[in-house]
Formats: structure tokens, sequence, C-alpha cells
């Protein structure tokens, strides 16, 4: 059987881990998708903001990516990080130094990251299989509680990335999934 790979590059693999040192207090897209009933959100990619650094602000944007194996066409979806000086899709107002708000915003309770898992999927055919990072958990921790929220792309032609912040949809998002490298304690 071909395996095939899919996993973070190097500098994917960099931004997650200044993912890991963040104090994360929002999350922003673009585009939202929510069915009534649940609260997972379905977004097409997730910046991050890092605040400035020289004058200049700083994000980490998240997106999803589609791919097939040759020869099956199994499907897989994956995902990378990258640093960016302004979040994907949005425009900004000189006048008054903001992004225009007409997207997602979601706030979290502050607090620092104390661990990042990667998420790993496996798809098997007859004759190929791929494995490709697809998902992140985070934890963050304030003096009282302890916070995740997990970030799960899918698909299966489009890439999309499943935003879920309680333990039952957790779980569902993260089903079949394996923890593949754990940042922090």
């Amino acid at each position: 059987m071909k395996r095939y790979f899919e996993r973070l590059d190097q500098e994917s693999e960099k931004v997650m881990s200044l993912l890991s040192t963040c104090d994360i207090h929002t999350l922003m897209s673009e585009s939202c998708h929510v069915e009534v009933g649940t609260t997972i959100f379905q977004v097409l990619s997730i910046s991050i903001p890092l605040g400035k650094q020289l004058g200049k602000s700083r994000f980490i944007v998240i997106e999803g990516h589609s791919g097939e194996t040759p020869k099956e066409r199994l499907l897989y979806n994956c995902f990378s990080l990258r640093v960016t000086e302004a979040p994907k899709g949005f425009r900004y107002n000189k006048r008054r130094d903001c992004y225009r708000f007409d997207h997602l915003s979601l706030r979290l309770h502050t607090g620092p990251v104390t661990t990042i898992e990667l998420l790993e999927r496996f798809k098997k055919g007859k004759k190929e299989s791929v494995a490709c990072d697809a998902g992140l958990i985070i934890t963050r921790k304030d003096k009282l509680n302890e916070f995740k929220i997990a970030l799960v792309c899918k698909g299966p032609i489009f890439a999309t990335i499943d935003i879920a912040h309680t333990p039952t949809d957790i779980q569902k998002v993260t089903e079949g999934m394996t923890v593949r490298v754990r940042l922090g304690s």
C-alpha cells in the first residue's frame, strides 16, 4: 500500500510554536456558517491578532487546503499557519487605524496557552492511504479554569475550518483523529 503524508511545512511549525507562547484573546474570520442547534462555527480562515511589533500589526492566519491522492483520489484536508501584517479577508480603515468589521469575532477568556495538540487524520483506500495534519486543540488556563478550543480542517472538496469550544463539540469534530505533536505542559 502506498502511504502519503501531508504535514505542516516548516513555516507552519514555527508559527505553531509561536502560537503556543501567545495569550490568545480573539479569533476572527471573514466568514462564518453556523447551523441552528449547534455551537460549532465553520469558517474559511482564522486570524489571531498578536498585537504590534515595531509599529506593525501582526496576525497568525490559519487556512485550510484540500488535496487528493494520485490513484484512488482519496480526498483529504490539511491546514497551514502564517504570520501576516493583516487579518485575511479584512479591509483596513486608515483614518480610524482599525479593520472594518462584518465578520465573525470570537472573544475568548484571557489566559496564556498551556498546550497545543496537533491532530492527525487518517484515510485509507484499497491501494493508498493518507495521513494529514488537520486539527489543533489549544488549551488555555486562567487563575481558575481551563479552556479548550478545537480548530479542525474538513471538507471534502472545499477546505473549511470548524471551531469548537464545548467538550461535546470538541469530541465531535475531533472524532477519529489522533495527537501527533504536543507543545507545552
